[in-house]
């Protein structure tokens, strides 16, 4: 509405009319009065209500932001009366005394904790008295280093030039670069990705997996000197007995395999070689099975001659055979006279053949007049090793493995303080052994391998002081429980083969097995021992193919069967295993324990061994350059895999 008179006009009717509306503004009780125009205009009563609303709305939210709440939902209650605008933070007292409130902000209409805590005094106590600590542990001092104190004395001092200096320390591991260093299964043991570098056992054995050095010194003296001095030797074992001139005796320790009694016929029935030799009265002991009933009992330890088999072919000629053209390619001119003697009892459990029994007599006797027979002529006693094969009659009666054990190394024990007290010489030479696989025939053990796991244990765990030479599911049977004339003369190449390595090596022989196995999903990644280095390979002409699975099988923990649809080589040391299921924790990975096919208790043999029995195709190529020759026919020493059970490392 226009002014009227207009805007500006100072004619005293407008003065008195402006007096008059100033005075109902400031004093009158209307909230608004009119101006010329008609408009409303707040009065001063108006003004100052507007403005304490205002203030109490301001003083609201102001204490709604500042101050804590009590718990969630009061700040809540907050944000939805409009008091804790969007974006605006609160804070809530701490509901677990880790802090005095923690910080909300409003997104969006919800309060949601920030993450950011309002310390306590407990806290700030907490971090002084540790700072208090700290600094009573950490002194700097005028060497411009800091030391490092417990309370028994410095524990470690950083330098001026930033380097640390540790006297002790306690890690659960240290990395670096990839390498962590950290106890668990061994004492101490350093590893990378691809499994451990070295080992540090609970005897105080050092053993390195693999290493390379710049340099590598022996007693001061650079390796490659040491080399260039043994004649260019690519291998130098300062412990390992090596082949010496004069005596060298190999002795057998068995029940019916290792007797040669009963098997079908005899191979070697006549001397081979005038330098492997045995006592007057022949390989086995005066009284053993298939001994010379021809020879008396007084002439029967009293000479040395070439050996040769009767009754039935025992390890021995294998061994000899295998030995001598070692000796003759070699050391040509070295004279190395090997000794043979074979002890024991067809059909006998370990404790059959311990101390106390007449086996164990038999053995001891031979063993005895050896020795004196030998120190008689001027010359010195040395024990090669000791072939046990024995474990056959252990499973058919389900003998606790354990006991077994036990039982084997008091009788080890027995062996070498009876002939300190006899003969006044320390004799304990390496045990070799080989795996008894033919578990299926014995009705006791419900289609699950015994003393033949323990024997695999026995062979692979560190600080090994028995040594695995073959499975014996490579192998061709006659009835339930021996093997062919043949077949032991295999057994005795692959028993010399693993005595030649601790000859040579002083003790680093391990079967073919899996010596790192990973799993993630389907898949079991398995890396494995090659003794002789090469590559591993399915072999199925030796040993009938085991369809798919080649001999590997699997279980989770509560003994359902995961079953396998492929197994491939996937590096020259390393097999993939694929499955139709998924693992889960405590699964194994088995080899050796499935491709039964038949009647295991066959009367002629048809179904345990190579053709029919449990076995498996998995060895390494070793056999490519190492073969004998038995009837003219050329037989490959592959290493091949020992039956085992695993656990898969699932987590």
């Amino acid at each position: 509405m226009a002014l009227n008179p207009p805007l500006g006009n100072t004619s005293p009717e407008v003065l008195l009319d402006n007096a008059k509306r100033l005075d109902e503004l400031v004093n009158g009780p209307a909230a608004t009065v009119p101006d010329r125009a008609d408009v409303p205009l707040d009065s001063w009563r108006q003004i100052m209500a507007m403005v304490a609303a205002a203030i109490i709305e301001a003083q609201n939210s102001i204490t709604a932001i500042g101050l804590p709440f009590t718990d969630e939902a009061e700040v809540q209650a907050a944000a939805d009366d409009g008091k804790i605008p969007v974006g605006a933070v609160a804070w809530v007292r701490s509901t677990d005394g880790s802090s005095l409130a923690d910080e909300y902000m409003n997104v969006a209409g919800t309060m949601t904790a920030t993450g950011r805590k309002m310390p306590s005094q407990l806290s700030y106590e907490a971090v002084v008295q540790a700072l208090s600590v700290i600094s009573g542990m950490v002194q700097g001092n005028s060497l411009d280093a800091f030391y490092f104190f417990a309370k028994n004395g410095i524990i470690g001092r950083l330098r001026g030039d930033s380097t640390l200096e540790c006297y002790a320390a306690i890690l659960s591991e240290l990395a670096i670069s990839g390498v962590s260093i950290k106890s668990g299964r061994y004492p101490f043991s350093w590893g990378a990705e691809n499994g451990f570098l070295m080992t540090l056992d609970d005897t105080g054995k050092l053993e390195g997996i693999e290493a390379d050095f710049q340099e590598l010194k022996i007693a001061g003296v650079d390796l490659k000197t040491l080399i260039s001095q043994s004649g260019g030797d690519p291998s130098y074992y300062p412990g390992a007995p090596g082949i010496l001139a004069g005596y060298s005796h190999t002795a057998c320790v068995s029940q019916s395999q290792g007797v040669g009694v009963p098997t079908n016929g005899v191979i070697h029935s006549a001397p081979f070689d005038a330098s492997s030799l045995m006592l007057n009265g022949g390989l086995r002991s005066y009284g053993t099975d298939g001994y010379d009933t021809s020879v008396s009992q007084g002439n029967y330890y009293i000479l040395l001659k070439p050996m040769y088999e009767v009754t039935g072919e025992t390890f021995m000629s294998g061994h000899a055979v295998r030995a001598r053209a070692f000796l003759n390619s070699k050391y040509p001119d070295l004279n190395v006279k090997r000794i043979y003697t074979v002890s024991g009892q067809g059909g006998a459990t370990v404790s059959l053949l311990k101390k106390g029994t007449a086996a164990y007599s038999r053995t001891l006797t031979q063993w005895v007049a050896l020795i004196n027979l030998i120190q008689s002529m001027g010359e010195a006693y040395r024990c090669a090793s000791l072939i046990f094969s024995q474990g056959g009659s252990d499973d058919g009666v389900a003998t606790n493995p354990d006991t077994w054990e036990a039982t084997v190394r008091q009788m080890r024990s027995d062996f070498t303080a009876d002939i300190k007290s006899q003969t006044g010489l320390h004799v304990d030479p390496p045990y070799i052994i080989n795996q008894i696989n033919n578990y299926m025939r014995y009705p006791a053990l419900n289609g699950k391998p015994n003393i033949g796991l323990r024997q695999y244990k026995m062979v692979t765990e560190q600080g090994n002081d028995f040594y695995g030479s073959c499975p014996t599911y490579i192998l061709d049977f006659i009835d339930v429980a021996h093997w062919t004339k043949e077949s032991q003369v295999k057994v005795g190449a692959y028993m010399e083969k693993v005595e030649r390595n601790l000859l040579l090596t002083g003790g680093t022989w391990k079967p073919v097995h899996p010596i790192k196995i990973t799993t993630s999903g389907r898949f079991t990644t398995a890396k494995f021992n090659l003794p002789e280095g090469g590559t591993l390979q399915f072999n199925t002409d030796i040993v009938n193919e085991v369809p798919t699975s080649y001999g590997f099988s699997a279980e989770q923990a509560d003994g359902t069967a995961i079953g396998i649809d492929r197994v491939r080589l996937i590096a020259n040391d390393t097999v993939e295993v694929r499955y139709t299921s998924t693992p889960l924790p405590g699964a194994v990975l088995m080899y050796g324990q499935t491709g039964q096919i038949g009647d295991p208790n066959a009367s002629n043999g048809s179904g345990l061994g190579r053709q029919n029995g449990v076995r498996g195709n998995l060895c390494d190529n070793a056999g490519d350059n190492d073969k004998i020759q038995i009837n003219g026919i050329d037989y490959p020493l592959h290493n091949w895999c020992w039956m085992f059970t695993e656990d898969m490392g699932v987590e």
